[in-house]
Parts: C-alpha cells; sequence; structure tokens
C-alpha cells in the first residue's frame, strides 16, 4: 500500500484450533510481508474477548496500539524486527 501498512486476518477452524498453527502461520505471513521494500508495518485486530487470538499476536511480537469499542488493533513494525 502507499503507507507501508499490511493488514492480516485468519481464521482457524475449530478442529485445529490450540496447535501452533495460527501463531506459526501468521509469524511466516509477518515475516514474509516485513522483508517486502514497500512494507514498513504490518497491522491485525482482533475482537478484545478472543483471548485465544489475543495471544497469538502477543506471541508473535505484536503490540497493542489501539483499543476500540469492539476491536483491538495490534502492529509489528520493521524497525521492531529482530533477525
Amino acid at each position: 500500500s502507499p503507507t507501508g501498512s499490511l493488514e492480516i486476518g485468519y481464521y482457524i477452524a475449530s478442529s485445529y484450533r490450540q496447535q501452533g498453527y495460527a501463531s506459526e502461520a501468521t509469524k511466516a505471513v509477518i515475516d514474509w510481508a516485513l522483508s517486502q521494500p514497500s512494507v514498513q508495518s504490518v497491522t491485525a485486530g482482533c475482537d478484545p474477548n478472543n483471548i485465544a487470538s489475543k495471544r497469538v499476536l502477543e506471541k508473535i511480537g505484536m503490540q497493542l496500539i489501539e483499543s476500540r469499542e469492539k476491536m483491538l488493533v495490534w502492529q509489528l513494525c520493521k524497525t521492531a524486527t529482530v533477525h
């Protein structure tokens, strides 16, 4: 995008939850996105009551940057990545 920000989303079928797939896949997508020269940051949103999704975003290093009424907004910037 012209702003250098990319938003991601994910859904894991209930029979595959709690096996680490969301963290692994989301981290892979974010690592790839941040390796692109035009991408400076990646954001994701989740429902404030979705504990599992919050844990995924925390586990992969995203930071909570905004709390809206029905949405938490998370971000990971290129400058924050560790290689």
